[in-house]
């Protein structure tokens, strides 16, 4: 027999921290918009989802996801970001990693996270995208080679951080790569 039983207020809490399962017709209504749109969001790996018997449910947490990144998205569309070709950094949290890629449009950058996303296990998430040519993301692999996990992915380091502090502050993409450049110069 157990040393110690349960209290009622111990079961509640314990009822209370499991997570909230919502159909999609809940999770359309607190979207507000249509069940297939759902549904596609879904099929899209846009919008993660766990079966459970057969039957497929949203946890709050997963629909929080969706909603952050879509607002991440309308917020660089707003703001104009995505005209022109770009040079963008995704991340996957809880992954230390950041992909740095070169997009010509913004339908192509929507387009290319979309690929993305079956592939990785986490949310993919636009962290900056900033103008730019194929020759400045090059520049940037070569610069933050020693980093290089795969392909286009890297660890996430401070220097990768401190480039995306400097692109925040307004500085563009060819400058702060040339200012990167001079300080590793400096420091050999």
């Amino acid at each position: 027999m157990n040393d110690r039983l349960m209290t009622l207020a111990e079961a509640r809490e314990r009822i209370l921290s499991l997570p909230l399962l919502l159909t999609e017709q809940e999770v359309a209504r607190v979207l507000g918009c249509l069940v297939d749109t759902v549904r596609r969001e879904r099929k899209r790996d846009k919008l993660e989802f766990t079966r459970v018997g057969g039957r497929i449910r949203h946890t709050d947490d997963q629909v929080r996801a969706y909603i952050a990144n879509q607002r991440a998205l309308e917020r660089l569309l707003r703001a104009g970001h995505l005209r022109g070709p770009k040079v963008y950094f995704l991340e996957a949290p809880p992954l230390p990693a950041v992909k740095i890629g070169y997009t010509r449009s913004p339908a192509s950058l929507l387009v290319r996270i979309a690929v993305l996303q079956p592939g990785c296990p986490y949310q993919l998430r636009p962290i900056l995208v900033v103008a730019g040519s194929i020759h400045l993301e090059q520049d940037t692999h070569r610069l933050f080679a020693a980093e290089r996990l795969k392909g286009e992915w890297f660890e996430r380091s401070e220097r990768i951080d401190r480039l995306i502090a400097i692109l925040r502050s307004g500085v563009s993409l060819s400058d702060a790569l040339c200012g990167f450049a001079s300080t590793v110069v400096e420091a050999a």
